[in-house]
């Protein structure tokens, strides 16, 4: 009977341990990946074709994944933000930022040469593993790989959530506003929406490259607030603000940079002045976060500037009718047919970028 027992047993523990076993390759990040002729690919009949034309093309070997502790160290999302200051208790909910006060004039670090560098900057929230690239989910991996193949005279860097804070607290070390809200601000969209235009560690001419989104057609017998209001969107006409080329200093950049920090900084005053509440206890809707650091921003910002460089007011109607690339001032405009087609069925050889519209801000 007592062997009968202990037989009963073994079997038991042997079903635990194959259960586990089981479920961790279900859920691992490497689950249902098979290895072919040493690449990775996955059972999916639609990503196979693209992932071995990308791996095969991309050299790996070459990536500067810029990291402290070398390039296949590898940090947890966050582990540098889990002590941000707050007040306690519940935090200060905003739908819609106060208007801040920013003094005119061009902030200072506006620096003219002659050519944009050839450096990419990515941000993603763990540092990719060179060792072991497959372990992303395959839209990371693939969008990571198109930015080799396709520009392999340009160097590549990687910024992970670590790395990024790392580098403001570096470059910013002047300007402990920056720093301030880009450690506190609890929601880390609006901390990673900050262009960082120091990025660029040499110094050229200025220029930059930014998209535009046309959202709905600009009919002049529907009120545009009516407009924003059926489609929840910040604007009618939208610049995008999560690719950007451009030399360091430009004021596009600077002014943006400074506007977003003046705007968090605001919200945490009361309308008599008087600060009431830390960075750490600022939550932003939704909405409110496209419009402090989003879009919104980025949008108000090209368009002022648009607006000085021609020396007059240029319309919605006149962006919304681009079909080709134009240029304003020292902007270079891109359509939102090169920009990014809103879903696959629209991608075609005219565009040069696709947005997976995931939302995982949110």
């Amino acid at each position: 009977m007592i062997r009968r027992n202990k037989f009963d047993l073994f079997l038991l523990v042997v079903l635990i341990f194959t259960l586990f076993v089981m479920l961790k390759e279900c859920f691992s990040p490497s689950a249902a990946r098979i290895r072919l002729t040493g690449v990775y690919k996955t059972k999916s009949p639609d990503n196979n074709e693209r992932v071995t034309e990308l791996s095969s093309k991309a050299n790996i070997s070459a990536l500067n994944i810029s990291a402290p502790g070398g390039p296949t160290a590898w940090f947890p999302a966050g582990s540098m933000f889990a002590n941000r200051p707050h007040r306690g208790g519940p935090p200060k909910k905003i739908a819609q930022s106060r208007p801040s006060i920013l003094k005119t004039g061009e902030p200072p670090g506006f620096l003219k040469g002659t050519e944009i560098p050839k450096i990419i900057w990515q941000k993603w929230k763990n540092r990719i593993d060179l060792t072991n690239v497959w372990r992303q989910d395959d839209y990371v991996r693939e969008g990571w790989m198109t930015w080799q193949v396709f520009n392999k005279e340009f160097e590549h860097v990687v910024f992970s959530d670590v790395d990024a804070e790392l580098f403001v607290r570096k470059e910013y070390s002047h300007r402990p506003d920056i720093v301030k809200v880009f450690t506190e601000i609890q929601q880390r969209i609006i901390a990673f929406d900050l262009p960082i235009d120091s990025w660029f560690d040499d110094f050229w001419d200025y220029g930059i490259v930014v998209g535009i989104e046309c959202t709905l057609p600009l009919d002049p017998g529907l009120p545009e607030d009516l407009q924003l209001d059926n489609f929840n969107l910040v604007y009618a006409v939208q610049f995008l603000q999560w690719t950007v080329m451009a030399a360091p200093g430009h004021p596009v950049i600077n002014r943006t940079i400074e506007q977003l920090v003046a705007s968090v900084i605001n919200d945490t005053r009361e309308d008599d002045g008087s600060v009431q509440w830390e960075i750490g206890d600022l939550w932003y809707e939704p909405m409110a976060i496209l419009n402090v650091s989003g879009p919104g921003l980025w949008t108000r910002t090209v368009k002022h500037y648009i607006n000085e460089q021609e020396g007059r007011i240029v319309a919605d109607a006149e962006y919304a009718a681009m079909w080709d690339i134009e240029i304003f001032g020292d902007l270079l405009l891109l359509p939102q047919a090169k920009w990014a087609p809103t879903n696959s069925e629209q991608q075609n050889e005219v565009a040069f970028l696709r947005h997976f519209w995931r939302g995982s801000w949110r």
